[in-house]
C-alpha cells in the first residue's frame, strides 16, 4: 500500500494487508502509530473494521566534519598554508542555513587570509557559505595562509571549528614543526 493508492481502498474482512513505510529523502522511518506499533518495517495488519495507521518519520540531521592538514615543516619569518575541508558525514541529512568556519591561530603566528571557491571570507578569523552540503559531500577547501614569527616555539597547535548548517559544532587541529 502507497500513499499514492486511490483512496478508499477496501478490503474483505480477515485480509492481511502490508504495509511499508518509505521515507523521503533525508528522512528516516521511526515507527508506526495506531493500528500498528513499533519499528519492524514492513507489518501487516489483518482487516477486521476500519484502520488508521501512522508511518512516522523523523528528519535526519547534518554531521559536519571538518580537518585540517599542511605540509612540511614551518619555518620562522615565513608564510605557510594550511587547508582546511568541511564534510557530512554519510546516512545524514543536507546543511541547512550558514556553515561558519573559524581559525584560531596560535600565539607565533599571524592570521593573513582564509579563502576558498564559493566560501564568503572578510577580513578576520571566519569563512561562511549558505548552500547545501549533501550527506556524504565535501565543500571546497579553504586555504588559510599565515605568516610564523620569529620567535615561535615548536611545534605549534592550530585550531579551527565549523559550525551551523544545523549541525552541532566541531573542531580539528594541526600540530606543525617549526624550524
Amino acid at each position: 500500500l502507497s500513499l499514492h493508492d486511490a483512496l478508499p481502498i477496501y478490503y474483505n474482512a480477515g485480509a492481511p494487508v502490508q504495509l511499508t513505510a518509505k521515507p523521503a529523502a533525508g528522512y528516516v522511518f521511526s515507527g508506526f502509530s495506531g493500528a500498528l506499533s513499533g519499528s519492524t518495517n514492513p507489518q501487516s495488519v489483518v482487516m477486521s473494521a476500519p484502520r488508521t495507521v501512522t508511518a512516522n518519520f523523523v528528519l535526519l540531521q547534518p554531521v559536519l566534519q571538518i580537518s585540517k592538514t599542511h605540509s612540511g615543516t614551518f619555518h620562522r619569518q615565513s608564510n605557510a598554508n594550511y587547508t582546511v575541508t568541511v564534510s557530512n558525514q554519510p546516512s545524514t541529512g543536507s546543511t541547512t542555513g550558514v556553515v561558519t568556519v573559524t581559525e584560531t591561530v596560535p600565539t607565533g603566528m599571524t592570521l593573513v587570509s582564509m579563502s576558498g571557491r564559493g566560501w564568503t571570507c572578510p577580513r578576520g578569523n571566519t569563512c561562511t557559505r549558505s548552500d547545501a552540503l549533501a550527506a556524504g559531500s565535501s565543500y571546497p577547501a579553504i586555504t588559510v595562509t599565515v605568516n610564523v614569527s620569529s620567535r615561535a616555539e615548536s611545534p605549534l597547535v592550530n585550531l579551527v571549528t565549523v559550525s551551523g548548517g544545523g549541525s552541532a559544532s566541531v573542531q580539528a587541529t594541526d600540530s606543525t614543526i617549526i624550524k
